[in-house]
């Protein structure tokens, strides 16, 4: 029965949250929008899609992938969302740098966050 649970988790979990939600970031990184874009909540769908204004700033809870990332993963109101990383830059300075990780404790908690959302 546990197995069969896992397993099932396993399949929703893949189905579910983007397979390029790699790089969460252990505390938020703000993000800077330098040209308007649109934000969705998956990639793959591009659901729900947001119009963004240049000049606005989010939280950036993480990068879609660690090396040659292509999109932030930003708080956005109540939701988590995709931005190119083309639309803006992070206020640190570091560019897309994955920084220090959230702890894999953390990490599931925001996956499940963002399964939630």
């Amino acid at each position: 029965m546990i197995r069969t649970a896992v397993l099932g988790l396993t399949v929703l979990f893949a189905t579910v949250v983007p397979a390029a939600a790699v790089e969460f970031y252990a505390k938020p990184r703000d993000f800077v929008l330098d040209m308007s874009c649109e934000a969705v909540r998956t990639l793959k769908s591009r659901a729900e899609p947001v119009r963004l204004e240049r000049g606005q700033r989010y939280a950036g809870r993480g990068i879609d992938r660690r090396r040659n990332a292509r999109h932030a993963f930003l708080r956005i109101g109540d939701k988590s969302k995709w931005v190119p990383l083309a639309c803006g830059h992070f206020a640190d300075g570091d560019g897309a740098q994955p920084g220090p990780a959230a702890p894999a404790k953390r990490k599931r908690a925001m996956v499940a966050m963002a399964i939630r959302r």
